[in-house]
């Protein structure tokens, strides 16, 4: 056979097979999450698997967050929604899924909600400890929805795992020679944080509502008894009674970001903050 012929023989052949290996490939996993905490664990485990979508909008509440038309038109082609227990989730979650006959609904942290033990508080996903069995059930749910890739969604969670464990003894190290067990923030959102470090939030909110004159004149002086000077606000989420508590005491403002989603770094920066305002 001549040399062109030849050439073009295999040049057709490798169009061929790219052509082939195109309408083969599996298209990525299309996942909504609520928050953006939530995307960095699923795409660790899932990576060119998935395609993660976020409900939340940057710089919402989850407590006051509501979905626009567009997103809620984006959740009709998603094939998973991992839920975490925030409050616009029970809002919303009804609507989801009568748009969406075909979508599974994963609820990543009723058991911990269930048995938990920080109060009211559903940010479950301040505690690495909750973030590994949250990162056990998405592992699960993508190697049963795409069992082709199960192998490669357990030797990423596997890793994630270590990380989330690394972090754990991390935590546990920087807050392990502090001076109190208290500290301040306006909005109780790492009551999970505190119970499994062996701390206390002293929030300027109870059960969702800004205290009275009477729980704030409490938390006040237990401020000044335990010489607390740091008064933690979330980036997302600004309580009323801020500015009198700033003005009573005169403590130093610190904004923190729970729901930052790089969760590694964001839980590294966090405990930083924590263990200065504790030491």
């Amino acid at each position: 056979m001549p040399l062109m012929f030849r050439y073009l023989a295999a040049l057709v052949f490798f169009i061929c097979c790219m052509q082939a290996g195109v309408a083969g490939a599996t298209p990525p996993l299309k996942i909504f999450v609520s928050i953006p905490p939530q995307k960095y664990l699923v795409e660790r485990i899932g990576a060119e698997h998935v395609d993660v979508r976020i409900m939340l909008n940057p710089g919402d509440s989850p407590e006051t967050f509501d979905p626009s038309p567009g997103k809620l038109r984006e959740l009709t082609a998603a094939q998973i929604y991992f839920q975490i227990g925030v409050p616009f989730e029970q809002v919303w979650m009804e609507t989801i899924s009568a748009g969406n006959g075909r979508l599974e609904i994963v609820a990543c942290c009723a058991a911990i909600l269930q048995s938990q033990s920080a109060g009211h508080d559903n940010h479950v996903w301040t505690s690495p400890r909750n973030a590994l069995a949250i990162a056990a059930q998405i592992k699960d749910r993508l190697s049963a929805h795409d069992p082709q890739n199960a192998a490669e969604y357990e030797n990423n969670y596997q890793a994630l795992a270590a990380d989330l464990r690394q972090l754990d003894a991390h935590i546990i190290k920087a807050l392990g020679s502090r001076r109190t067990s208290y500290f301040i923030i306006s909005h109780a959102s790492l009551g999970h944080y505190a119970a499994h470090y062996g701390l206390t939030q002293l929030s300027l909110e109870k059960n969702g509502r800004q205290l009275g004159a009477k729980g704030l004149a409490r938390l006040i002086d237990k401020a000044q008894r335990e010489r607390l000077d740091i008064l933690f606000v979330q980036k997302q989420h600004h309580s009323p009674g801020e500015a009198a508590f700033v003005g009573e005491l005169g403590v130093q403002v610190v904004e923190i970001d729970p729901l930052a989603e790089d969760y590694i770094v964001g839980l590294q920066q966090l405990t930083k903050a924590i263990a200065q305002a504790v030491e």
